[in-house]
């Protein structure tokens, strides 16, 4: 059998700027995505909804859980 040499993995340097150059094109743009983008229309109103729900349920609970009356 053939024996393979082990390689040394317990140290590995990882050159960011090259992995944002082939992925990105350019560093900068890499360095950039962590910057936040404008919310959209959908995300606002989804946003809106969630916190009246909450707003809802937190009144629920104020009021001592309520049964509705139908």
């Amino acid at each position: 059998m053939n024996k393979l040499s082990k390689m040394d993995t317990t140290e590995v340097e990882v050159n960011y700027t090259d992995l944002a150059n082939k992925y990105y094109g350019s560093s900068t743009v890499a360095a950039n995505t962590n910057e936040q983008t404008a919310p959209t229309l959908s995300g606002r109103i989804f946003t809106f909804f969630e916190s009246w729900a909450q707003h809802s349920y937190d009144a629920w609970l104020k009021a001592g859980k309520p049964l509705r009356q139908l």
